[in-house]
């Protein structure tokens, strides 16, 4: 659909009430869940001062583990709002799923482009940190995925970090998994902030 078929785009369109407070109510959302994942990192950045002191690793490793569950869990939920936000404005069907890369090529063709062209790559450097669950995770060395394109990092995000999954709880201790957790959530925060100014501008 073009841009001046689509009464969305082409500005003919006047969203009902119900409409509108969705439309307000899942940006609100997705920018509380954003919000408190990167508050969970800063408290976390605070906390650091005590890693080099043996006495306080335990209570570090511990910290670093509910700190960082919680920041994924509602950097997950942020993005998958924002990708269902830019959906429901563009009054597009949602699929029933939480994977961001599913959600992502669900979107308009001209939504896709203008994410490609507007994608800041991560820093240099290693873009996550794996652990054996345990109660005192000692970090392990990974072989790192090939990312070449932008929906190669949200598949990333899906499949390595376990994003779209909600699961970070202390339920897989026993089984020894490995779990992965983003050095640095800013390039994701950038992601979520710029669907949810797109789909402001649509919407």
């Amino acid at each position: 659909m073009s841009k001046s078929d689509d009464p969305v785009r082409s500005g003919k369109w006047v969203p009902t009430g119900v409409e509108r407070y969705e439309f307000f109510f899942l940006r609100d959302l997705a920018n509380t869940f954003k919000e408190t994942a990167r508050d969970a990192e800063r408290r976390l950045q605070d906390l650091k001062a005590v890693c080099n002191d043996p006495a306080g690793y335990r209570s570090y490793a511990t910290a670093l583990e509910s700190l960082k569950s919680v920041s994924h869990f509602n950097l997950g939920t942020a993005l998958e709002l924002s990708f269902k936000l830019m959906l429901r404005a563009w009054r597009y069907p949602v699929p029933p799923t939480h994977k961001l890369a599913e959600l992502y090529d669900a979107l308009p063709e001209e939504v896709q482009t203008d994410f490609v062209g507007k994608f800041e790559e991560p820093p240099e450097g290693d873009l996550a940190t794996s652990y054996v669950n345990g109660e005192s995770p000692p970090a392990l060395p990974r072989q790192g995925p090939v990312l070449r394109e932008p929906r190669d990092y949200l598949v990333y995000l899906d499949d390595e970090i376990g994003l779209s999954g909600h699961r970070y709880t202390w339920e897989a201790v026993t089984k020894q998994e490995y779990r992965s957790y983003l050095t640095d959530i800013s390039w994701v925060v950038r992601i979520v902030d710029l669907f949810l100014a797109s789909a402001y501008e649509v919407g």
